[in-house]
């Protein structure tokens, strides 16, 4: 009944494969059954308002614990929505970074 952040304490580090040579901090975080684990690029929460402010972790955690109760895929398109109506109206359809959410469901 709850969203919880699972990142490493110094924040994340490039995109995979992008600097070869870097060293990426494991982190570990117990999941349950009934859990959802959901991975996002920046992409989503980059996005800029009408008065360029970001959409922002924050609100994405918060549009993701609002909607808890749906199922996955329609917790996913409810906060592409959510992202989408953040900018700018006449704002193109595409987002202007790439967005990937990979959600896994862990199930009894």
């Amino acid at each position: 009944g709850r969203v919880e952040r699972c990142a490493a304490a110094e924040g994340p580090g490039p995109a995979l494969g992008l600097i070869p040579e870097f060293v990426y901090t494991a982190t570990s975080h117990q999941l349950a059954a009934g859990d959802t684990l959901l991975l996002l690029t920046d992409g989503l929460f980059e996005v800029e308002g009408i008065d360029g402010e970001e959409f922002g972790q924050a609100r994405v955690r918060d549009t993701a614990a609002s909607r808890l109760a749906q199922p996955t895929p329609q917790l996913l398109d409810s906060l592409l929505t959510e992202v989408k109506a953040w900018r700018p109206a006449g704002a193109p359809e595409s987002l202007p970074d790439d967005v990937c959410l990979v959600a896994v469901d862990f199930t009894p």
